[in-house]
């Protein structure tokens, strides 16, 4: 609300910008919503995890735990895709490590494997989804003997996971930024939706996809509205009808244009259209990639404006530095990846 309805601008983002812009595309594009709502708990339903580019020992460690309990209790199949070593490796049933940057490649020749065995849920294909045919046409180029050459994955490796996933009773896939921070971020989202919708596990309880974010109430910021090109509820701003809506709530005019997100706005003050940032809770010279050019763009604002708990690297370059309320300080709520909104009470005062 500060950001639109006092400074006037759509230019407000957050962390998860860097971790899964490439996720809410794809979802937008493939499912029509930029995010699924999900119950981990239900991961302990699937017969099949497919884990691709995913480290939930560090990003998530309740699900970590959900894997493992599905793995050894359960006696779910576990689908390793990393060319790294993580602790989740013993527990795999299959360990793909591609060449890094191959994973589309990958994916894709999964999907060419299982439309060639007919292993499609046809019913669910015929009812629930669109262009089919095209995407069959797209990977006709596609085969075993060429993606084992791109990814460096035997050809009988890939087919057996391809069996193993479209033929289980429900599947279940899990990625994090290992896929989605590259080049090809959408495409690789993009091809394991397609690997869903095409087996039917897109909507199954203990199938679909899981996206991990790496911070804490990331899915809460973009839920309330912290994104360039939606208010809160992924509405977008460039339909005059939601504007309206907030704007006769907040009693504000609204801006109509689309904002940048965090990269762009860095790259606007090298430009000299971005004048001056306020940055909370981020610390964008030890998270944001291209580190020189950060620090040289924030030397060059007019004006910067830091808000955190410590005196970050980002803070000691900051002509105003704000305090800020710890969770243990403040009312409010979190939003996990699940979609639950969690309320906390002040423990302390600040």
């Amino acid at each position: 609300r500060f950001a639109r309805g006092v400074l006037g601008t759509n230019n407000i983002d957050n962390c998860s910008s860097l971790e899964h812009a490439a996720t809410r595309q794809a979802l937008n594009t493939s499912l029509g919503f930029p995010g699924i709502t999900y119950s981990l708990a239900d991961l302990e339903e699937a017969d099949v995890i497919l884990v691709a580019g995913a480290d939930p020992e560090n990003s998530v460690p309740l699900l970590n735990y959900l894997l493992k309990r599905a793995v050894k209790i359960h006696g779910a199949k576990l689908i390793l895709i990393d060319p790294r070593q993580t602790k989740l490796s013993s527990f795999a049933d299959y360990w793909l490590q591609p060449k890094i940057g191959t994973d589309l490649a990958l994916f894709n020749s999964l999907a060419k494997i299982i439309i060639a065995e007919d292993w499609i849920d046809h019913e669910f294909v015929a009812r629930k989804t669109e262009n089919y045919e095209a995407l069959t046409e797209s990977l006709e180029d596609y085969s075993p003997g060429q993606a084992e050459a791109i990814t460096g994955i035997a050809e009988e490796a890939m087919s057996q996971v391809a069996k193993l996933y479209a033929t289980a009773g429900e599947a279940a896939i899990v990625f994090g930024t290992g896929i989605t921070q590259q080049a090809q971020g959408v495409g690789n989202i993009l091809a394991l939706l397609n690997l869903a919708l095409m087996t039917g596990n897109i909507w199954r309880q203990g199938g679909g996809l899981r996206a991990l974010p790496k911070e804490c109430n990331a899915q809460g910021a973009c839920d309330m509205g912290a994104l360039p090109t939606f208010l809160p509820g992924y509405q977008p701003v460039d339909d005059p009808q939601t504007r309206q809506t907030f704007a006769e709530r907040w009693q504000t005019e609204l801006p109509a244009r689309p904002g940048l997100t965090a990269l762009e706005a860095i790259q606007q003050v090298k430009e000299g259209t971005v004048k001056g940032l306020y940055i909370a809770g981020e610390n964008p010279l030890a998270t944001f990639p291209q580190t020189a050019l950060v620090e040289d763009a924030l030397n060059s604002l007019e004006f910067l404006v830091v808000q955190d708990l410590f005196l970050t690297e980002t803070a000691r370059l900051a002509d105003v530095v704000l305090p800020a309320a710890a969770f243990a300080e403040k009312e409010g709520t979190f939003t996990n990846l699940e979609g639950k909104v969690q309320k906390i009470r002040q423990a302390i005062k600040p």
